[in-house]
């Protein structure tokens, strides 16, 4: 023990004061100097010196030193500062300036090593422990490698401090120091003797050197903050990141351009394209790997089959357009011919029955509360989304090709209709509709229930109720079902144009509607009409085989919803992955809650009271597993077509309650071609979404540390419930003009050029701080880097690697906004950066959310 060893040579010296070693006795401790000095893993031994000193006479004395090396923590204690500065790190490994002068200090100089502790510290001149504080062991947690003290390195954890011993101490080891001859007068033998003595002890310190600098090596675990993460997801996402960033641009002027420059220069697509194309590549990969048996289909063996009958249509070229035309005629679609005799009402409910396709009108039967009723309700999903692409092509001279080019083709061999509408009159009969059933577009009006049937003709006065009779016949209800009218407000308006154009002209355009829904499916030629006319509207420049893939999968999510990505969920996610994004929610929520309580009341905001419950992630697990049950129960009639297994599943479907059936349908992969960037919020239902792609690298895996998880998904996730809240916070307090109110947030919105921007950047440089103190906030934080960047950094540099874009995307300027005025304020970024107080991403004010 170090204690006991300190005590004995006290009591060793204070016999040696009184009884003075006689002359004969030099040998012998010379010898036993010698002895003791192999190597050894003890730490405390004694070494014998001599030296010379000027004068008329050459006096040796004997000066004993005790050296008791320890490992003490790395940062020294404040009463220690001044002795333990720091120095360059020594590339060759040499030895302290102490170590090497130890044998030629004079006899003025007496030497102690003591160790302490980690934790601890050691006075310099009375060896006293003193203990350090929390401040010093986290101002120098950072370093790595060894210190230069008695080992080789410096900056580890744990170096050996030397500190001189009390003049006191040595005042009484001079009153018991023996007279020697110096190697002047000593003879030959003598001399090799005592030189052989000193370079013993030499090479034991030495050695004892390199056995302590390799068991810190071997024995002393990494500090965590440095530990590398290995996983095979850490490694991809530090090649992903390698491969994009550029060291060469400086972060704290342009961050964008030091992550994204690499990507910029080097790719033709945004990350968040890539990303897309191979999810969808993925997912594809799964579905054909899928045999479908003739009988007893699993339930994702029909989805499986139902994708690659579609995929055989638009991949390989399958004509089955007469057949689908066929059936649509027996539904009642007679476009593009003019009905002799048409019957709106009926078509629009046998196409529902048959497709799942709805136009202007949704009649279905529904069962609620435990029974069958009719519901007619308005459907205007397609039109206001058809609004919008309309106005586009008419702008660019390209709808009446558009138009005239669909009707040839879906007529395919027969003869040129006679009885149709010419592009003029069509132009006019769609504008009437546009006009009144979009004028009413967020009024939800009101719901009514109707019984018998026959009353019906009080609301829809220009349908007769022979009509309605038909309709409940065909689905198997009584005329003395109950029939549910929802909005009506607009199925009002919808019986009004009955008059305003006529049956035929209403019932002509109610089939332009559906064959528009259905051509991208039903045949390869008509799918390239399509294409076109969307490389006319948005400039996209995708793959045909890569469309055909995203057609059939954003068919298949219409119809099954999140269970067309069943396959794929079940091998790259586990529960696991699902408590984990709920937990990510719910911290990055809690600390929008805790912000909004904690700020000022001057903005109305109190008023709106909000909690955790108000934002929550739906996983539709529940809603798979009742798909799944239904399309089991029904099955597959024709595994081959695409025709037939459509209808199957669309009849699968209609078997489940209403309730449950109406959260079926997912936009998933329709809302990732059709945007620029990822987006979590759904607008439509008002709620957080987790598209089934969150499960891939750059985005997330839970083989990736919490930092990275949080700068990627995390960030998207604080953007959507920022949104959501906002949105929240827009529908209770209706007279506040939030629009008006960001456009004169300038530290938020200065560099926004377009004016869809500065709402965008606002909502994603609010949120981030949200993200990041939620990921402080984490209980148990994993402490492991990537090997190109630590933690700190790590989180802003995937926050911008998700919005990297091409230089020839027109999104560049969008995606370099966002980056830069989430980074620069944020006063997190430019610490871990550490950018100069007044560069461009460390300005003298910021926002603050």
């Amino acid at each position: 023990m170090p204690g006991s060893r300190k005590m004995l040579h006290s009591s060793s010296e204070k016999k040696e004061a009184n009884n003075p070693a006689p002359e004969s006795t030099e040998e012998h401790e010379l010898n036993q100097t010698s002895k003791s000095s192999e190597p050894s893993t003890n730490t405390s031994y004694e070494v014998t010196t001599s030296s010379t000193k000027t004068g008329k006479a050459a006096h040796a004395r004997r000066a004993s030193f005790e050296v008791e090396s320890r490992l003490v923590d790395a940062s020294p204690s404040e009463s220690d500062a001044p002795r333990t500065t720091e120095q360059p790190l020594s590339e060759t490994g040499q030895s302290h300036p102490q170590l090497l002068g130890l044998l030629a200090q004079g006899p003025t100089s007496s030497t102690s090593s003591s160790i302490s502790l980690p934790g601890q510290s050691v006075d310099s001149r009375t060896g006293t422990s003193l203990t350090r504080t929390d401040d010093d062991r986290s101002s120098h947690r950072s370093d790595a490698g060894f210190r230069s003290s008695t080992s080789c390195r410096r900056g580890t954890p744990h170096q050996v401090n030397l500190s001189f011993a009390d003049p006191d101490t040595f005042g009484t080891t001079r009153t018991k120091l023996f007279e020697s001859r110096s190697l002047v007068v000593h003879d030959a033998h003598e001399q090799r003797e005592l030189l052989f003595s000193y370079v013993v002890v030499a090479v034991a310190v030495l050695a004892l050197c390199a056995i302590l600098t390799a068991i810190l090596v071997l024995a002393v675990p990494t500090d965590l903050h440095n530990t590398v993460c290995t996983t095979a997801a850490c490694t991809a996402l530090d090649s992903l990141l390698a491969a994009s960033v550029d060291k060469t641009r400086d972060p704290c002027v342009n961050f964008y351009a030091h992550v994204c420059s690499g990507w910029a220069q080097t790719q033709n697509q945004s990350v968040y394209r890539s990303h897309l194309e191979e999810f969808l590549a993925h997912v594809h990969s799964i579905f054909q790997r899928v045999l479908v048996p003739s009988q007893a289909q699993t339930a994702q063996q029909m989805v499986a089959a139902f994708y690659q009958t579609c995929t055989a249509v638009l991949v390989d070229g399958t004509d089955e357009l007469s057949a689908f035309r066929h059936h649509l005629r027996l539904a009642g679609v007679t476009w593009p011919h003019m009905s002799a005799e048409p019957d709106l009402i009926t078509t629009v409910a046998s196409v529902y029955a048959a497709f799942q396709v709805t136009a202007m009108l949704r009649i279905r039967l529904s069962r609620r509360n435990a029974s069958n009723v009719l519901e007619v309700a308005p459907d205007m999903a397609f039109l206001r989304g058809w609004q919008a692409a309309r106005q586009q092509l008419i702008h660019a001279g390209a709808y009446a090709r558009f138009f005239e080019q669909t009707k040839t083709k879906y007529a395919g061999h027969e003869k040129p209709a006679n009885s149709t509408l010419s592009y003029e009159m069509f132009v006019k009969v769609e504008d009437t509709i546009l006009e009144a059933l979009l004028a009413h577009r967020g009024q939800s009006g009101d719901e009514v229930q109707v019984s018998p049937i026959d009353r019906l003709v009080q609301i829809t006065r220009h349908v007769p109720t022979t009509t309605w009779r038909a309709v409940v016949d065909k689905l198997g209800l009584p005329d003395s079902a109950l029939v549910f009218i929802v909005n009506l407000e607009l199925i009002k308006e919808v019986d009004e144009l009955f008059a305003t154009l006529g049956e035929r002209r209403l019932h002509f355009y109610f089939g332009w509607c559906v064959v528009q829904q259905m051509m991208r499916y039903i045949g390869k030629d008509l799918a390239s009409t399509w294409h076109d006319y969307e490389g006319t509207r948005a400039g996209t420049n995708m793959a045909s085989e890569w469309r055909a893939q995203a057609e059939c999968m954003q068919l298949s999510e219409k119809l099954v919803g999140q269970s067309t990505f069943g396959s794929f969920i079940l091998r790259e996610t586990t529960a696991e992955d699902f408590t984990y994004v709920s937990s990510m929610v719910r911290a990055i929520s809690g600390q929008l809650i805790h912000v909004k309580r904690s700020g000022s009341e001057s903005d109305h905001s109190d008023q709106l009271t909000v909690d955790e419950a108000d934002f929550h992630v739906e996983f539709h697990e529940a809603t798979m597993r009742v798909v799944d049950e239904a399309l089991v129960n029904h099955g597959l009639s024709n595994r081959s077509s695409l025709l037939s297994n459509w209808m199957d599943i669309t009849a699968a479907v209609g078997s489940i309650n209403t309730t449950i059936r109406d959260r079926i349908p997912t936009t998933y992969t329709r809302d990732l071609v059709a945007k620029q960037r990822y987006d979590l919020y759904d607008y439509r239902s008002g709620t957080l979404t987790l598209p089934p792609f969150f499960a891939m690298l750059p985005v997330y895996t839970r083989h990736l540390t919490d930092t990275a998880n949080f700068g990627a998904l995390g960030t998207l996730f604080a953007t959507a419930i920022f949104r959501l809240f906002v949105a929240k916070l827009a529908r209770y307090l209706p007279g506040i003009k939030f629009d008006e109110d960001l456009k004169r947030l300038p530290c938020f919105t200065e560099l926004a050029v377009h004016t869809r921007d500065y709402i965008e950047v606002y909502y994603h440089a609010a949120s981030i701080r949200l993200a990041l103190m939620a990921l402080r906030s984490l209980p148990k934080k994993d402490h492991q880097r990537l090997r190109l960047f630590g933690r700190d950094r790590l989180f802003f540099v995937l926050m911008c690697y998700l919005l990297c874009t091409p230089n020839t995307s027109e999104d560049t300027i969008y995606a370099e906004t966002v980056c830069n005025e989430a980074a620069k304020n944020s006063l997190e970024f430019s610490m871990a950066f550490r950018c100069s107080r007044g560069t461009l991403m460390n300005p003298w004010e910021r926002c603050n959310l």
